[in-house]
């Protein structure tokens, strides 16, 4: 494991790893981001609470759609843990995609993520292959 990016602890019982947590990841959740996949992140927050601004947020975001999708999606990629946050940033990407114009964005590109995140998953919550995999 690279210094940079991570770090392992072996105890007699369990081994941790940390890792510093990615730009997409941070640009996502970080309080008060203007970052165009925290704006799309708002905007699927404000749909799950019944908000109407979340149409508002879409028009704003106009040409910045297509970044905050890919962000979105780097972000998908990175996450290992936590399954909500997963599928919470699957389901903002392909909200915001609906919103996209289809020669301007490939969603085959979110279809390839979708499919290794459940490979991966399976994988690493599985009781008979219980390993430390990232994509």
């Amino acid at each position: 494991m690279n210094e940079i990016d991570g770090m392992r602890v072996l105890t007699s019982e369990f081994t941790y790893f940390f890792e510093s947590v990615k730009d997409a990841t941070f640009n996502t959740f970080d309080f008060a981001s203007i970052d165009p996949a925290a704006k799309l992140h708002n905007a699927q927050r404000s749909i799950d609470f019944n908000n109407p601004s979340a149409d508002q947020i879409i028009r704003e975001l106009d040409k910045q759609l297509k970044t905050g999708i890919e962000t979105l999606l780097e972000a998908a990629q990175q996450e290992h843990h936590d399954i909500d946050v997963l599928k919470h940033l699957l389901t903002t990407a392909s909200f915001a995609k609906k919103f996209c114009d289809p020669s301007e964005f490939d969603p085959s590109r979110y279809v390839d993520v979708v499919k290794h995140s459940i490979v991966l998953t399976k994988m690493r919550h599985s009781p008979n292959f219980a390993r430390a995999i990232t994509f």
